[in-house]
């Protein structure tokens, strides 16, 4: 969602968005005053599952165990209404599962609490989700990407394994509503060119993330997916943002 602004929507300035909390029902509504521009990166999501659980070495392995014991096993959040939150209980309610959710304040108090076996599992940005697996007390089970991640060699699908879910953050640039369609296609070429560069490419997929040059029209499109999407699991669990 595109930061705020104080400055004349105009066109002369660029306002990067991201994804990374998530809004009421009521809030999920174009506004009229930006307009997709560029394209940016997704930081696909991985699960992982903590020490507190060394049997559970397999995504079919979790959602057996949750099956098993509706509202014992835990997952960890950044938050009520958080990317993390909505992602994890849209992949429960895929599989027909119930875990207990413990949000915490920021990702790393989180990934700290899983860690230390006081939290059974976390989906978060693959990135943070690589640190945690090193010791090997950590697993990473599954990722919420489109493709295999190369940061996470040999974790599966989410996909794959029964759960149509691609998620995680994304990043875009997005401008004043006024802003001339020549100058937005100018911008936008200059910005895919810069993106198709290797060393940029190999920059951001050792961070785990996924470059996605697109046009205005398929990033605005992309946008209405995702409104359509998460605004159905926003209203099924009532999450607010506090």
């Amino acid at each position: 969602m595109p930061r705020r602004t104080a400055h004349p929507l105009d066109g002369d300035r660029r306002h990067p968005g991201d994804q990374s909390l998530r809004l009421p029902p009521t809030a999920l509504r174009p506004r009229g005053r930006f307009r997709a521009d560029q394209p940016g990166r997704q930081f696909p999501f991985a699960l992982v599952v903590g020490p507190s659980q060394p049997k559970l070495s397999s995504f079919e392995a979790l959602i057996e165990a949750a099956r098993a014991a509706p509202g014992r096993l835990t997952y960890a959040s950044w938050g009520v209404a958080s990317t993390p939150h909505l992602a994890t209980e849209r992949m429960l309610r895929a599989r027909a599962v119930e875990m207990l959710h413990v949000p915490f304040t920021s990702q790393a108090p989180a990934m700290q609490a899983v860690m230390a076996g006081q939290v059974d599992c976390f989906a978060l940005p693959a990135g943070g989700a690589e640190s945690m697996t090193r010791d090997g007390r950590t697993r990473a089970v599954a990722v919420m990407a489109p493709g295999p991640l190369a940061i996470i060699p040999g974790a599966p699908l989410m996909k794959d394994m029964g759960v149509d879910l691609t998620s995680g953050l994304w990043k875009a640039i997005y401008a004043p509503a006024r802003t001339p369609p020549a100058l937005l296609e100018r911008l936008n070429l200059a910005v895919r060119e810069a993106m198709a560069a290797p060393p940029f490419v190999e920059v951001v997929r050792q961070q785990g993330t996924v470059p996605e040059p697109t046009t205005p029209e398929a990033l605005a499109a992309f946008g209405r997916s995702e409104r359509a999407a998460w605004g159905a699991v926003v209203k099924a669990t009532g999450a607010t943002l506090d």
